[in-house]
């Protein structure tokens, strides 16, 4: 019963959010650089959270990312004392890899993707216009 009263702590420590910003070019869809856009990221904790950054025109957009989960079917043999029975499920993993959608104050729409973990990682966004950014934190 002592153990079971703190689980909720460590449920609680598991679920914690983080942060933290990323920097990049924005350029023109032929390749001139525009400027600096930054962003930054909350972790909400299951797998998603919410992205705000600038634009170097000035432009704030706002949006949510999610993780890209890799799933899969697994199927096997597994022997138990003297039995042996074929099991079947199916198994979900990090990819590492998030999706996301940022919408400006005026107008702007990008999609994007990010490879990472909260520590470092690469993004790369696509406005509609065909303006993109290389992001890195």
């Amino acid at each position: 019963m002592r153990g079971f009263r703190r689980w909720p702590v460590f449920l609680l420590i598991g679920l914690a959010a983080c942060s933290g910003a990323m920097k990049g070019g924005l350029h023109t869809p032929d390749g001139k650089p525009l400027g600096v856009m930054e962003l930054a990221f909350q972790s909400n904790g299951f797998g998603g959270g919410t992205l705000t950054g600038t634009l170097p025109d000035g432009e704030r957009v706002t949006g949510n990312f999610a993780e890209i989960r890799r799933s899969g079917l697994t199927t096997g043999y597994a022997t138990t004392g003297q039995e042996t029975v074929w099991l079947q499920g199916t198994t979900s993993e990090s990819s590492q890899q998030f999706e996301g959608v940022l919408n400006g104050d005026r107008g702007t729409s990008m999609h994007c993707l990010f490879r990472g973990t909260a520590s470092n990682g690469v993004g790369r966004c696509l406005a509609e216009d065909g303006r993109r950014a290389l992001l890195s934190w």
